[in-house]
Formats: C-alpha cells, sequence, structure tokens
C-alpha cells in the first residue's frame, strides 16, 4: 500500500465560541481531513483532535486517523490568528 509520508501546508479554522480563543475541534477534524485528501487522494474517516486547543500563534498540538496502511498523526502549529480565523500549518507522518 501507498504511504502517506510527510504533507505540510496551511488552513484555516474559524475560532470556536464567544471570547473565547479556541479552536473549534469538529472543523479541525474536517479540516485535516481535507488536507489529507487534497495532498493524497486518500480520505481519512477517523480523524480524532484535541478540544480546547488555545488559538494562539504557536500553539502546537497532534490530531490522530487512520491512514492507509495504519495510524498517522497529524501535527499541527498555529501561524496567525486574526478574528475568528486562525490558520496553521499541518504535516502528518506515520505513527509510530
Amino acid at each position: 500500500m501507498r504511504r502517506l509520508g510527510v504533507t505540510i501546508g496551511c488552513f484555516l479554522v474559524l475560532l470556536a465560541g464567544c471570547g473565547e480563543n479556541t479552536i473549534k475541534t469538529e472543523q479541525t477534524e474536517q479540516t485535516v481531513t481535507r488536507f489529507v485528501a487534497k495532498q493524497t487522494a486518500f480520505r481519512p474517516t477517523d480523524v480524532r483532535c484535541p478540544s480546547g486547543e488555545s488559538a494562539e500563534v504557536g500553539v502546537e498540538f497532534q490530531c490522530h486517523f487512520t491512514g492507509p496502511d495504519g495510524p498517522y498523526t497529524a501535527y499541527l502549529r498555529v501561524l496567525s490568528v486574526d478574528g475568528e480565523k486562525v490558520v496553521y500549518h499541518i504535516v502528518t507522518r506515520p505513527t509510530g
């Protein structure tokens, strides 16, 4: 099976809630799914990201999903925050 390898990109995510600078978990999971699908033609169906992550420049966190040949980790880093919009950098790698 083809490995997903390392993919890199920047994506936009909207912030959650009133007055809270946290990233919306569900939207982040959808963004990671679209990112992987666009970069590799494989569409993961089980992306899991943590809740309550701060939308502050430099914040890093991980999401997890199953790739075509096993578990993967998506490493996300917040690049910018503009009002309710967050742009982040994504790198995916096989877990393990």
